[in-house]
């Protein structure tokens, strides 16, 4: 099983945190748009892609890049 390093990102190198924050940022577009297509076909699942973006918000918060979502 793959173990990940979960240690703030204020103790990765410059280059980790940069690349975090690209994933982190591209993940959050796309779920975002998943949410507003599913909301406007009138699908339940939308409520499903809240609760990622939730758990992506609590990631951000584990790794100590809280600001990440106001620099989009």
């Amino acid at each position: 099983m793959a173990r990940w390093n979960l240690e703030p990102a204020t103790l990765m190198d410059a280059s980790k945190t940069e690349a975090s924050q690209q994933i982190i940022k591209r993940l959050r577009r796309k779920l975002e748009i998943m949410r507003m297509d599913q909301k406007a076909s009138g699908s339940t699942r939308y409520h499903d892609t809240n609760e990622m973006l939730t758990l992506l918000d609590m990631l951000e918060r584990q790794l100590g890049m809280k600001n990440v979502k106001n620099k989009l």
